[in-house]
């Protein structure tokens, strides 16, 4: 039979109906249906025509791939959201099989007959290949791939109905590596958050692929880098190292990172795409870390990297950052800084509930006058006299009070 090669597209067809939610009542009939958690092998992921036979899917050239699936057994119509997670291996992990690797797409769906970026798959299965060959180019090799989805009630992640749907074989993938400017980037370390979470980096205002962060680097730690939180780009993806703070940086087992000094430090990755080579060209550049505040809680002092404005960094990362008490009332101002590069285009705010977390201006928000009147009043701290700014720039939160706990 003649093999045919198919276009696959720039998203996974996955299912939801959007359907308004009911109030759940002790009662369950029809007219007060409850809510009730799906059983195990009850959410159904079909798989797609085009996986059977010699058909190839060609996951760099295509735009979209088509899935279905039932909906989950809620008990009730409920708007239903599924993401979609792949990986190498069938059994994927699971508490028995510990360490067989997935990843989950960062898009997610609420249709019941949608398609998945073909983009972002193929990314997810060159990453998957590379952590599994020793960071080989799996491109023009044509392997299978295993889909589940993920359904949950509700947008948000803490929602109600975790349920995993069966894994579907695509026999026949090829994926091919893309080199792309990052819009994200992340650090992994064994210092970092406990070495248990990566950290985002902020995007530089008025760059391409540039971000920059605050970490500590406990001496001997390790660390790698890259565009999404499961972070494996090290040692070998710099094409070169700037170490402006007397860091001691060098390869490290691993492939990773290495830091031979203990210390707060400052990030500043580029990047650029050769295109010729179909490379993405990264440097570190190490600088020692500064962080300040500004505007109206300082008096109204503008000034870029005021040294009366600098905020005090603690010995390790078991305490936070503090800041001078502020002299004025109004809107949290503040920032890191990296040499040459004006105050506001590091800038950051913070967000959330407790803890708040870290928001960085980057290339999403472009304040003008302040983040209230041109992001919206989530993004804008009050300062007032007397309190001060504590920053966690180990897990990126922070709060302003007159004191830390």
């Amino acid at each position: 039979m003649k093999k045919r090669i198919y276009n696959i597209g720039r998203m996974f067809a996955v299912v939801a109906l959007a359907m308004a939610t009911l109030t759940a009542c002790e009662k369950d009939d029809k007219s007060n249906p409850t809510f009730q958690q799906p059983a195990e092998g009850s959410f159904i992921l079909n798989v797609p025509g085009l996986a059977k036979g010699d058909n190839i899917y060609d996951l760099s050239k295509s735009e979209t791939v088509r899935l279905t699936c039932s909906q989950p057994a809620y008990g009730m119509p409920l708007k239903t959201y599924y993401q979609v997670q792949v990986s190498l291996d069938e059994r994927f992990a699971t508490a028995d099989v510990e360490g067989v690797a997935y990843r989950t797409l960062k898009t997610s769906y609420n249709q019941a007959d949608m398609k998945v970026d073909g983009a972002e798959l193929n990314k997810a299965v060159v990453k998957l290949y590379q952590a599994a060959h020793d960071g080989a180019d799996p491109s023009g090799i044509v392997l299978p791939i295993f889909i589940r989805l993920r359904a949950h009630v509700g947008a948000e992640v803490n929602q109600l109905g975790w349920i995993n749907s069966n894994v579907i074989k695509l026999p026949k993938v090829v994926a091919s590596y893309v080199a792309a400017m990052p819009t994200e980037f992340f650090m992994r370390g064994t210092s970092i958050k406990e070495g248990k979470n990566a950290k985002e980096l902020g995007a530089i205002v008025g760059t391409k692929g540039e971000f920059t962060g605050l970490f500590y680097a406990a001496a001997g730690s390790t660390f790698n880098f890259g565009e999404d939180e499961d972070t494996g780009d090290g040692w070998s993806a710099l094409v070169a190292v700037n170490d402006n703070a007397s860091a001691g940086i060098s390869q490290g087992d691993g492939g990773t990172v290495k830091v031979a000094n203990a210390g707060w430090y400052a990030v500043h990755f580029t990047n650029e795409v050769n295109e010729a080579e179909n490379k993405l060209l990264t440097t570190l550049n190490v600088y020692p870390a500064h962080a300040y505040v500004i505007g109206e809680g300082c008096g109204g002092n503008w000034d870029d990297s005021n040294p009366e404005w600098e905020m005090t960094a603690p010995a390790d990362a078991s305490q936070p950052w503090v800041s001078p008490e502020f002299k004025g009332a109004g809107e949290l101002r503040a920032y890191i800084k990296l040499p040459g590069i004006e105050w506001w285009k590091t800038e950051f705010t913070l967000t959330g509930s407790k803890p708040k977390t870290i928001t960085w201006r980057g290339v999403k928000y472009a304040i003008n006058t302040s983040w209230k009147k041109d992001a919206g009043a989530s993004f804008s701290v009050a300062v007032e006299p007397g309190k001060k700014l504590f920053m966690d720039f180990d897990k990126d939160t922070g709060k302003v009070d007159t004191k830390w706990e």
